[in-house]
């Protein structure tokens, strides 16, 4: 839960994409901004990240998010890097 957290802070922190919801969460989190999500999840698989599932079928009054998902098993470097190849798209 603590990674999942910090890569929802470190995914947030520029501005340029922000949480859907304010509510308590443990492993999975959701951001939107101004994207499109099929468009970034290509961008990031050419950068090595499978990552981000876009929830606007599922949920029309969020077309442009995505939900992330993070466990134990990511390190404070996967995250950094996630949230920086994120940036750049």
């Amino acid at each position: 839960m603590q990674k999942a957290h910090y890569a929802a802070k470190k995914l947030t922190e520029s501005g340029k994409y922000k949480l859907v919801s304010d509510k308590p969460f443990m492993y999975e989190f959701a951001i939107t901004g101004d994207f499109d999500p099929v468009n970034v999840q290509e961008k990031l698989l050419e950068k090595g990240f499978l990552g981000g599932f876009g929830i606007g079928s599922d949920y029309e009054e969020y077309p442009n998010a995505m939900i992330f998902a993070v466990t134990e098993q990511r390190t404070k470097e996967e995250i950094d890097a996630l949230a920086q190849a994120l940036e750049e798209v």
